[in-house]
């Protein structure tokens, strides 16, 4: 019952309730009508009141009586009333506590079926994601096979073709022998490789099978719910073109099999080549007994000349290098490229050696012909008359490959014994450069010049891949560059400017030790190929352990550019650092 009826009730009983003797007023006087109005209208004559005594205290109106007593039992109406409206009060809260309960009791079931349904759709999709990982796996072996198998027939090709090349030499023929036995263990290791890798394939499609049947499974426990029958319709979606994959891979594989045994095929045949070359080498053997000794004999009277000029031949005339040169070409082999640059003159005569160079089957070109020389490797000077330009150019003509530079004496050295000194050389960081190349290049005025520019001659191979550095290096905590006030830090607040000025101090003067003697000498000295080399890979390698600074990196960047275009020659021979 609201406040409203409870106050409205209050109300009645107060008034209801006596306030004292009820006491009437005295009669009113009756007016006496005249005769038009009795004419009019017929009044009963009502005799006038006598005074009367007043009336009791207890006396007690009939009609007041009754209207309490219906006030009475109207207000005991109302208490039923307002006790009913209490009840139903009641009863609706409590049918509102049930609702709200019955709500929540909903809400929770349908949060709990969600998360059964996410904890049931949840091994699916990994189920899924493995499955696609499975066919990019299988994808990416069957493409390594058939790169592998590429490879192996660019191998075959090319031991066919240097198998014919080789016969010509005792020393060829050889390597040839060593290459096809090398070429051979290869084989049989890459078909160990192959047939595990085919155990692997046939394994992953049992697996991928398997694991087809177990979704199938699980979509058929998971319940007619209209969500996941959508989600088993793309799953089994899925499981075809797993099952289609896999089919695919199972013919890939047939075909690598296929191409498996055609190669086992070309292998016996590399078994037979490699007997017969076994049967030519024994006859070329046999046959260059005769050409030893006669080395062995002219080997005796060079050391004879020596003994008696103090260590130092000097052959001066010309028919003598004739005789040596083609004495040695006869024996061994032209064994060098056949084009060649000369350029400048001297010991001997140009015109001489020239027609020597041509009978021997060589190509001579001059090197400020750059568009015809573009591949040539050997460049071979003379000690006078050279112009350090027209040589400084063509080795540059030939930047990102090979070049090797042969002083005359050495050239002719190198024809006469039917070997390339060059090849003499260990590695391309700190190599072992045989004492007498050195001793070569020290007094060659055409190698001291480019030693000056940074060529690094003997060891002048192009180096396109960074410097070998130490495993135990890379916890270096603080690198020399560091040391010196090289950092791309934000809080640094270093300007470009400012950084590129401390790699150039870097490149040109000493730097801090840091960790040890061997990591310092790894840095090279100051203005060389091997300082400059060592700091644009630092830098570089900076942008590969941090990739995830993108700000960072682009002022990498910048700095080597900048350290290319100020320091970088092309002399130097050497890769610059590529940023990806």
């Amino acid at each position: 019952m609201s406040d409203d009826w409870k106050a409205k009730l209050a109300g009645l009983r107060k008034e209801v309730q006596p306030q004292g003797p009820v006491r009437h007023p005295p009669p009113s006087p009756v007016a006496i009508p005249s005769a038009s109005q009795t004419a009019a209208q017929t009044v009963p004559i009502v005799p006038p009141h006598r005074d009367k005594a007043p009336p009791r205290d207890d006396f007690v109106d009939p009609a007041k009586s009754q209207q309490e007593a219906e006030l009475a039992a109207l207000l005991g109406e109302g208490d039923k009333a307002a006790k009913r409206a209490q009840q139903l009060e009641a009863k609706l809260n409590a049918l509102k506590e049930e609702l709200a309960n019955e709500k929540f009791s909903r809400e929770k079931s349908e949060a709990e079926l969600l998360q059964i349904r996410e904890a049931e759709l949840a091994p699916l999709l990994r189920e899924k994601e493995k499955a696609t990982d499975l066919a990019r796996q299988l994808e990416a072996e069957v493409n390594a096979l058939k790169l592998e198998l590429a490879t192996e027939k660019s191998l075959r090709d090319t031991s066919e073709t240097d198998y014919l090349n080789l016969l010509q030499s005792n020393e060829g023929l050889t390597k040839q022998v060593e290459s096809l036995n090398a070429a051979v263990a290869g084989i049989a290791t890459r078909e160990q490789s192959v047939g595990a890798k085919e155990e692997v394939l046939l394994l992953t499609e049992s697996r991928s099978k398997a694991e087809a049947d177990r979704l199938a499974t699980l979509a058929e426990t998971i319940g007619p719910r209209e969500e996941l029958d959508k989600e088993n319709r793309s799953i089994r979606a899925l499981n075809t073109r797993l099952t289609n994959k896999n089919a695919e891979l199972v013919g890939t594989n047939e075909e690598q099999s296929e191409k498996i045994d055609r190669y086992r095929a070309d292998k016996k045949q590399l078994r037979e080549q490699l007997r017969a070359a076994t049967n030519d080498l024994d006859r070329v053997a046999g046959e260059s007994k005769g050409l030893r000794s006669k080395l062995n004999r002219v080997q005796r009277e060079l050391e004879a000349a020596l003994q008696t000029t103090n260590g130092e031949l000097v052959i001066r005339s010309f028919e003598t290098v004739r005789w040596l040169v083609e004495s040695g070409v006869e024996s061994h082999g032209l064994g060098f490229p056949r084009k060649i640059c000369t350029h400048g003159s001297g010991p001997w005569d140009t015109v001489e050696l020239d027609g020597l160079l041509q009978d021997l089957g060589f190509q001579l070109f001059n090197c400020s012909d750059h568009e015809e020389t573009t591949d040539v490797s050997i460049i071979v000077v003379g000690s006078d008359d050279w112009d350090g330009d027209a040589i400084e150019a063509q080795i540059n003509n030939r930047e990102g490959r090979s070049v090797e530079v042969f002083p005359l004496e050495l050239f002719v050295a190198a024809l006469a014994c039917g070997s390339n000194p060059f090849d003499l050389i260990e590695g391309d960081d700190d190599p072992e450069i045989p004492q007498f190349l050195e001793d070569f290049g020290r007094d060659h005025p055409v190698i001291e010049y480019l030693r000056s520019l940074e060529f690094p001659w003997p060891n002048n191979g192009f180096t396109d891949t960074g410097p070998r550095i130490s495993s135990e290096w890379e916890g270096v905590e603080k690198s020399p560059l560091y040391l010196a006030g090289y950092t791309v830090a934000e809080n640094e607040g270093l300007a470009p400017s400012e950084r590129r000025s401390v790699l150039s101090g870097a490149f040109t003067g000493e730097l801090s030790w840091a960790h040890s003697n061997d990591y310092m000498d790894s840095w090279g000295s100051p203005l060389t190929r091997k300082r400059l080399r060592r700091i644009a890979y630092h830098i570089a390698m900076l942008t590969r352990r941090h990739g995830h600074h993108t700000k960072a990196i682009a002022r990498w960047k910048g700095d080597l550019a900048w350290l290319r275009e100020k320091h970088y020659r092309p002399m130097m021979r050497f890769q610059w650092p590529v940023m990806r």
